[in-house]
């Protein structure tokens, strides 16, 4: 399960249209067939307050925040200057490369930016601040929250929770690991205790919020770890799953991709009928 979270739930600072309805329909599979789901692992999304995906990070050229939603960060912005992060000259011990040698917050934007590009994957999106860890936003909707507990107590088991988007020069989409991941900060690298766990089931399905970012990004991340043989396993519930619009062609071309590899699309009705 993806971020079933408030920020991303109609009213929420970072609000998904279905959101809520996401959270109705993979109770309304857990009271169904609970007595079929051996694990839950469920990521969450959590930032501090300044975070390079929020706009407390940056500042333009007369001092000014980004526009949230309409700013796209680029390599060549923090090079002219257009967009800076505040403090830039600070190094903080957290940017440290491997080899020992301190990095100012601009340095490590720039190779930030360069390596998104590099990539080929996710811009560096200014986002609405949302899920702020410890805030109303960042709790599971309360009906699912209330329904896994309930799972949890009858089938003597827990939640595996994965946190991610803590670290506050990483935004990570995906569940696995970070965009890039930061070399002092384990959790934002490959987990390889949950990729093992994860493959070590014969079904799995994936559903959450959004789409077209955090869901598709997981998916993409662990199809990557397994060959073809094993996508047959993997179930995406499309119906508890929305997306945000404006982002459905990389979304679609990667979700046929993964067809194309084995991997069944699916509801909350027929994963497990």
């Amino acid at each position: 399960i993806v971020d079933v979270q408030k920020d991303f739930q109609e009213g929420g600072s970072l609000a998904v249209a279905g959101g809520k309805k996401s959270a109705q329909l993979i109770a309304d599979m857990y009271t169904r067939v609970g007595h079929r789901i051996g694990q839950t692992y469920f990521s969450l999304d959590g930032h501090p307050k300044v975070h390079v995906a929020h706009a407390a990070m940056w500042r333009d050229g007369a001092g000014n925040p980004p526009k949230p939603l309409d700013t796209i960060i680029t390599a060549d912005d923090v090079r002219t200057g257009i967009w800076t992060p505040r403090n830039q000259l600070a190094k903080p011990a957290a940017l440290r490369t491997p080899d020992g040698k301190d990095r100012t917050i601009r340095d490590y934007m720039l190779y930030y930016t360069e390596e998104l590009a590099r990539k080929g994957n996710h811009d560096l999106i200014i986002w609405p601040d949302h899920c702020l860890i410890g805030s109303e936003g960042y709790a599971v909707d309360p009906v699912l929250m209330a329904t896994l507990n309930r799972y949890c107590d009858q089938y003597f088991t827990n939640v595996h929770w994965i946190p991610k988007g803590d670290d506050p020069f990483a935004d990570q989409y995906g569940g696995l690991w970070a965009e890039v991941p930061v070399a002092s900060n384990p959790n934002t690298s490959l987990n390889p205790a949950l990729v093992g766990a994860l493959q070590a089931h014969k079904k799995l399905g994936f559903v959450g919020i959004a789409l077209t970012h955090c869901v598709v990004e997981t998916l993409r991340q662990y199809t990557s770890l397994v060959d073809d043989a094993h996508m047959s396993r993997i179930h995406l519930l499309l119906d508890a799953s929305p997306g945000i619009p404006g982002f459905e062609a990389r979304t679609n071309k990667l979700l046929d991709e993964m067809k194309n590899r084995g991997m069944v699309v699916t509801t909350t009705t027929g994963f497990l009928a």
